[in-house]
């Protein structure tokens, strides 16, 4: 993951997402809304011609980029100490 990541910069890891969007030209979203039998599925998309919600979801994202670049290490350590860490790595972090 760690290689990937440093050859992908434009990429951050976070916890969870709720409820996936797409906003484009600043003004039309895509929300993806989660199937009512399976959550853990995005079956149906809305789009919506709306600029404040639109806004208000770029400001979202950008808090949650924040976020991610702060708590990454964190995220990658753990994902690493259950065992998920590609084969030959060592214990030195060298891959």
């Amino acid at each position: 993951m760690r290689s990937f990541l440093a050859r992908f910069s434009h990429i951050r890891l976070i916890e969870a997402v709720h409820g996936p969007f797409t906003v484009v030209d600043r003004r039309h979203v895509l929300l993806n809304l989660p199937d009512p039998f399976d959550a853990a599925e995005y079956t149906t998309s809305v789009v919506l011609h709306d600029s404040q919600l639109a806004e208000h979801l770029i400001g979202s994202f950008d808090a949650l980029w924040g976020q991610a670049a702060s708590g990454q290490e964190q995220l990658l350590a753990a994902w690493e100490g259950r065992g998920a860490a590609p084969r030959g790595r060592d214990a030195g972090g060298a891959g």
